[in-house]
């Protein structure tokens, strides 16, 4: 699935973490978004010595107001 590409939220653990890795393996372009940046360090990683074909996203709570200006 070379031409494909998929957004995966929750990346770095559960069924996000598995589709990411499962999706990769295949060929896919993956983007990986999560909450947890360090997580996603982890997840990153271990996808590099799987593909070079993909990118990350961090998710960022804008409910305190301190990310919207």
């Amino acid at each position: 699935m070379p031409d494909k590409a998929a957004v995966v939220t929750g990346a770095t653990q559960g069924i996000g973490r598995g589709c990411a890795l499962a999706l990769a393996r295949r060929g896919v372009a993956v983007a990986l978004v999560d909450l947890r940046h360090e997580a996603l360090a982890e997840v990153v990683a271990l996808l590099a010595t799987v593909t070079p074909n993909f990118i990350t996203g961090e998710v960022i709570d804008v409910d305190g107001g301190q990310w919207v200006n």
